[in-house]
């Protein structure tokens, strides 16, 4: 009896550390997991809203009208959102694009201004923006109005390009303003409330990744091995581990390159908020990733300055 006692008491000794040793690993995935999940809405939901956001504050709150003529010689008159005025479509040279089953999802249409011949302009129809399916009829009765209204996406498109000029003899595609027909700018402070809240939930997941977010050993945890983001901050955990700075200091050091960083990108958004007659894509991704890495750096640098390390992990 005391033999088999003791091999069920060294069995229950040998088991529990191995349990033990399994709940960090665990515990790590899963900060990990929810970190990475948190991150990519946040990420995803401050860049989508804050492009609407600029293209709200640019436009203004009603179209500008101008003819097509107009558009063609000067560009857009200082915002994206235009009635478009004076022009004909030209049915013949429509392109259209198809679903999987063979349907019409979007068209597009050259616009020839008033007194010319070659169309500069280009009007895209996605099915969104037309009464009932997307066919030949319906798409005339949206075209058939006298002013379109709708906002100008840039200059050029991609892949029907090639087909607009071999039916438009004389068009140039990539040099064609585009505009997307019904569209307009969506409410400024639903985008306002939406880029916060992801700027919010951006923050929030880089926190969890400093504070909470610990690596296992090398091989406990598939999850660094699947995302280029985990590993980029379990580096950082390690680069951490032998820096001879504490806390405090290196929250020190980071804050004023946060500052820095968000004063910068507050910059760029005042800029690119003005009213323009061509969107400005590079510095709009360049502003809001700037943005981002300030957050980053603001909350990365308020965990050291503000907390203590767990010293239990």
């Amino acid at each position: 009896m005391n033999s088999a006692e003791n091999q069920q008491s060294n069995a229950g000794q040998t088991s529990a550390p191995g349990l033990q040793a399994t709940k960090p690993v665990l515990k790590g995935n899963g900060w990990a997991m929810a970190a990475l999940v948190l991150w990519l809405l946040g990420f995803i939901a401050s860049a989508l809203s804050a492009d609407q956001l600029l293209t709200s504050l640019r436009c203004g709150k009603a179209p500008r009208t101008i003819d097509c003529a107009e558009l063609v010689r000067g560009g857009p008159p200082q915002t994206v959102f235009v009635t478009l005025t004076s022009f004909k479509p030209n049915w013949d040279g429509s392109v259209f694009q198809p679903d999987e089953q063979g349907r019409w999802i979007s068209a597009e249409v050259p616009l020839v201004a008033d007194g010319e011949t070659t169309p500069h302009v280009i009007a895209r129809v996605a099915l969104a923006h037309v009464a009932g399916p997307l066919n030949d009829q319906n798409l005339k009765i949206a075209l058939s109005k006298p002013e379109l209204t709708g906002l100008i996406s840039g200059r050029g498109l991609g892949d029907s390009s090639a087909v607009l000029a071999s039916q438009n003899p004389g068009m140039d595609p990539a040099s064609c303003w585009v505009v997307d027909l019904g569209a307009h700018p969506l409410d400024k402070n639903l985008m306002r409330l939406a880029f916060v809240a992801g700027l919010a939930v951006f923050a929030a997941s880089i926190w969890m990744f400093v504070e909470k977010y610990r690596p296992g050993k090398p091989g406990e945890q598939v999850l660094e091995f699947m995302s280029p983001l985990v590993m980029f901050f379990k580096g950082l955990h390690a680069l951490g581990r032998r820096l001879p700075y504490s806390r405090v200091t290196c929250g020190a050091i980071l804050l004023p390159l946060a500052v820095a960083a968000i004063i910068y990108g507050s910059y760029l958004f005042v800029r690119l908020a003005a009213p323009q007659t061509v969107t400005q894509f590079g510095t709009e991704v360049l502003c809001i990733v700037v943005l981002q890495v300030g957050v980053a750096l603001l909350v990365v640098a308020g965990s050291f300055l503000l907390t203590e390390a767990d010293a239990a992990i």
